[in-house]
């Protein structure tokens, strides 16, 4: 649960953020992204994989992004993370995501 909505709460920091940057008349404002990395195969998804099926009912989830191939590693997903910091719209959006891109 804190997780869900601290990740939310980025969102809407990025969004409220922006319109304030927008604002800047003197053309200075700043691009705001709150810009998802995609799943990454991290200490987090190893404890989620293997926790108890009976106290963590999205086990089988994690389970199977894992087997599936679905998870990136870590310097795949910074590779993309910078390469979306380099697109020509960036900022455009508040709230990205690497996988639309």
């Amino acid at each position: 649960g804190p997780y869900c909505a601290v990740k939310a709460g980025l969102d809407n920091l990025a969004r409220a953020q922006a319109l304030e940057e927008a604002l800047q008349t003197n053309g200075n404002g700043a691009k705001v992204c709150s810009l998802a990395p995609g799943i990454i195969d991290t200490d987090m998804q190893v404890q989620l994989r293997g926790a108890d099926a009976k106290a963590f009912p999205d086990r089988e989830a994690f389970v199977q992004m894992k087997s599936g191939g679905k998870l990136d590693s870590p310097a795949s997903a910074a590779a993309k993370v910078i390469a979306y910091l380099h697109r020509a719209d960036f900022g455009a959006n508040p709230v990205g995501d690497v996988r639309d891109a």
